[in-house]
């Protein structure tokens, strides 16, 4: 299974998300990941694309 975001962050929330990423129950590989920096007065700064694969459920280690 696919999924594909395109979000507006800034640099703590693309940690956030990739942290979640990385610690998620199930094996979750990203594919892609494109991020632009943008510049506006206020809010996020920036933009990520990106494609996450869902593989399969993590199992128990021994």
């Amino acid at each position: 299974m696919h999924l594909k975001f395109n979000i507006e962050t800034n640099i703590d929330g693309l940690h956030y998300l990739l942290s979640r990423v990385k610690n998620s129950e199930f094996a979750i590989q990203v594919q892609e990941i494109n991020i632009q920096k943008v510049t506006k007065p206020r809010g996020p700064d920036l933009v990520v694309d990106v494609i996450l694969a869902a593989l399969m459920e993590k199992g128990e280690k021994s």
